[in-house]
């Protein structure tokens, strides 16, 4: 396949954005419809599993139907090439917004019940996602989550021979079993590695090797998230130990009935410290029945094998903690040359590109993107202002002067002071408060870009300095955001700050 090819006499190929042992992932363009697409392709000889797997993606995806699931447009053949057709999304997997650091609390709650959203839903059409994972979730630009990857997915009622598929990192204990009566429970023990991961900072099990992980999710009882964060409620400490049972009968039954416990949880941070923020519950776990043989670290567990393993160069293996099956998060590894700037469909995989994350409706930062014009006038309102005070200043201390008189340097000086000052102020309200009089009038907010918080002092102050670099570009830093997709001005972008709506 090259660029410029044309699938079905209606997808274009673009550009490719990856590849991997497997797959090769392009930017594509629906001719029919004028909109963007991503394409994915199976660039491997086409084994019999490699084509279930694929069509079944297919399948899954198409007839699921919720804003937080992928949406699949089409499936087709190309000589010997398969391809799948996706909506195009922007955005950032939660794998490398969970690198950046720990999310705050509220954010994480909100994520956790947008997930556990798009989960109810497939399990209420009888499907298990079985790889449930933050590579597997990506939070969108625009707001909200899709859930991606349903390559190993199947549906609650098919037939199939016992193997084990996932993620040895956030896999339920009963999959490492190759269990044939995995239901939606499986993934609920996934969410909560997740949950475990995002609340406390890492993983609640941590290895190198398959093995180290099977003995893991079989046999050990992780820290209680207290015990490394006090300050937790006890309800939610309790939801995260209930969800990471060893056998699926000490998890919560539904993601609905987990749902309903996140909410419980954010309503109690909401009134407050209460009675429910106790002392740390280990809740200890007995092992399920088909673990009973695991008494004790083996000093060599027995391997297990992972299918739709296909011989690949070491460069492109997937780490244990990686995906372990074929899938969008197996490695695909960027085809242009380093420091090569691309936008990039945000489902194929964390590391090509980093945009602005829009955070969660209810969060501090959950705002959509300013206007240009509301920005540019926001702009001329406190730019007047500043001029303003200077003008008047200069009035002042020029008063008994004659008129045809020029200013001294100690006058240009104060003047230029009087500019700093300004700035400075401007700078304080913006870092403090969240916007100049400018802003406020125009109902504008300056947020962090990532976290969507207040910037601070010394970044509120940076931030309006920064805005000599929009002067020093002949006003064209002020005109960035006209074609920007992340719609910041070049100061914006030094000072990792965003302009949003209020």
């Amino acid at each position: 396949m090259h660029e410029g090819l044309v699938l079905a006499d209606r997808f274009e190929l673009v550009r490719k954005i990856g590849q991997g042992g497997m797959g090769a992932v392009w930017e594509g363009r629906d001719t029919a419809l004028g909109r963007r697409v991503a394409i994915k392709t199976l660039v491997v000889s086409p084994t019999a599993e490699a084509v279930r797997r694929f069509r079944g993606e297919a399948q899954i995806g198409a007839g699921l139907s919720h804003p937080g699931i992928m949406v699949v447009h089409d499936i087709g053949q190309y000589e010997q090439t398969l391809y799948l057709v996706m909506e195009h999304l922007e955005g950032r997997d939660l794998k490398s917004l969970l690198e950046d650091g720990r999310l705050p609390l509220e954010r994480t709650l909100e994520i956790a019940a947008e997930l556990l959203g798009a989960l109810g839903a497939a399990h209420a059409q009888g499907v298990v996602h079985r790889d449930v994972k933050p590579g597997n979730v990506m939070i969108l630009n625009k707001g909200g989550l899709k859930i991606l990857d349903f390559g190993i997915a199947r549906f609650t009622d098919a037939t199939v021979t016992g193997s084990v598929v996932g993620t040895p990192a956030y896999m339920a204990p009963e999959q490492f079993t190759g269990n044939t009566e995995v239901d939606g429970r499986c993934d609920l023990y996934s969410f909560g590695v997740m949950l475990y991961e995002m609340v406390v900072g890492r993983p609640p099990f941590e290895g190198s090797t398959l093995p180290e992980f099977v003995y893991a999710h079989l046999q050990k009882v992780p820290d209680p998230p207290r015990t490394v964060r006090p300050e937790l409620p006890e309800s939610l400490n309790r939801l995260i130990t209930d969800l990471l049972a060893k056998d699926p009968a000490g998890r919560p039954r539904t993601a609905e009935a987990a749902l309903q416990r996140i909410t419980h949880v954010r309503d109690e941070l909401r009134q407050g410290p209460s009675q429910t923020f106790g002392q740390p519950s280990p809740h200890p776990r007995t092992p399920p029945p088909f673990a009973h043989h695991l008494t004790q670290a083996p000093a060599t567990p027995p391997p297990v094998e992972l299918p739709f393993s296909q011989p690949a160069p070491p460069v492109q293996s997937p780490a244990y903690g990686q995906a372990a099956a074929y899938g969008p998060s197996a490695g695909w590894a960027p085809t242009q040359p380093p420091g090569h700037q691309q936008h990039v469909p945000a489902q194929f995989g964390h590391g090509y590109a980093q945009p602005y994350q829009q955070p969660f409706p209810g969060t501090a930062g959950a705002r959509r993107s300013a206007p240009y014009w509301r920005r540019a006038a926001a702009f001329l309102i406190d730019w007047f202002l500043g001029f303003f005070a200077v003008i008047m200043f200069v009035v002042v201390i020029t008063w008994n002067d004659p008129a045809e008189a020029d200013l001294t340097d100690s006058q240009g000086g104060a003047m230029i002071l009087v500019w700093a000052i300004v700035y400075f102020g401007y700078g304080m309200m913006e870092g403090l408060l969240g916007f100049s009089p400018g802003k406020g009038l125009c109902m504008l907010r300056v947020v962090h870009a990532r976290t969507g918080e207040r910037l601070g002092l010394v970044r509120g102050v940076a931030r309006v300095f920064a805005q000599i670099i929009n002067w020093w570009t002949l006003l064209i830093g002020f005109l960035v955001p006209l074609w920007d997709r992340e719609g910041q001005t070049l100061a914006d972008k030094v000072c990792g700050t965003r302009v949003v709506q209020a």
